[in-house]
């Protein structure tokens, strides 16, 4: 059951970090209203119990454990396994602790673009690793589109779109 729990992940996550890639969705105070701090906290907090239950599930799943060294031994190679999505799990609740303390959009901008990067270069290892050609090429293409979008970006300020459609001569 491990292959389509993984395919609805990648889906999420996939379309999730495409908008959050972009500065101007950082730049929304649409997680400002009414001072959310206590919220964001909580947020947070909970991401971080609930990914540390997941990885205690797994560990309980894959093996036996009987003291407390032998629980933080498991949970380290449960989160070993599952860097990536342990990763971009803890990564959003890094954004909801950003959101409601800094309220800078450039760093939660990079990271999702960082983490763009290694979700496509995992996909294809994954895809790899189990030789297998759907997360393989769902992998390229994810890495593909990221980078194209990114090199579009860069030529996305209005005013220098004019001169791309009539030349200046």
């Amino acid at each position: 059951m491990a292959i389509p729990y993984r395919m609805y992940g990648v889906l999420l996550v996939g379309s999730m970090l495409i908008p959050l890639s972009f500065k101007e969705v950082h730049e929304t105070d649409w997680w400002h209203r009414d001072d959310p701090r206590i919220g964001a906290l909580l947020q947070a907090v909970a991401i971080v119990a609930l990914t540390v239950v997941a990885l205690a599930v797994m560990a309980r799943i894959r093996g036996r454990w009987k003291t407390k060294q032998e629980l933080a031994a498991a949970l380290k190679e449960a989160a070993k396994r599952q860097r990536v999505p342990v990763g971009i799990t803890l990564l959003m609740a890094f954004f909801s602790l950003w959101y409601s303390l800094v309220r800078e959009p450039i760093t939660p901008t990079i990271l999702a673009n960082i983490a763009m990067l290694i979700f496509g270069i995992w996909l294809m290892l994954v895809g790899l690793r189990e030789d297998r050609g759907w997360p393989f090429s769902a992998g390229v293409l994810y890495f593909l589109s990221g980078t194209t979008m990114r090199y579009v970006g860069l030529f996305d300020s209005s005013d220098d779109w004019h001169l791309l459609a009539r030349p200046s001569w």
